[in-house]
């Protein structure tokens, strides 16, 4: 048994005749365009980490940490403690360990925190 799809046969003019044409299904399917295939995850680029302008360290919530600096308008001191005290914990360095480099950004956070109390006091 074959299947047949009919189609009205257009003259070119924007007119119709009144005769169909019969083409074999296989046919009428063979010329439907295939979909489009996504590439697979493998060839897919990661997005580029750009640890200069915008450090995943400093990006991880929904606000970077220069943003909040500078809409706080926090100054020198308090806004490199404030940056400390996000990173610590996140950045890493080869030669320590996560929990001493998360210790030494928590003392260069106190370390501006300190400097600035003392630029109040008078004594800076």
């Amino acid at each position: 048994m074959s299947y047949y799809y009919e189609k009205q046969n257009p003259t070119g003019n924007g007119k119709i005749k009144h005769n169909t044409i019969r083409e074999p299904i296989s046919t009428v399917l063979s010329n439907v365009p295939k979909p489009i295939e996504k590439p697979p995850m493998s060839d897919v680029t990661p997005p580029k980490v750009d640890n200069v302008n915008h450090p995943s360290h400093y990006t991880d919530g929904k606000i970077e940490v220069i943003d909040y600096i500078e809409d706080k308008q926090l100054g020198f001191c308090l806004g490199n403690a404030i940056k400390y005290i996000s990173r610590a914990g996140k950045k890493k360095s080869g030669n320590m360990s996560d929990k001493e480099k998360e210790i030494e950004d928590l003392k260069k956070a106190v370390f501006y925190i300190n400097y600035r109390i003392k630029e109040l006091e008078g004594k800076e």
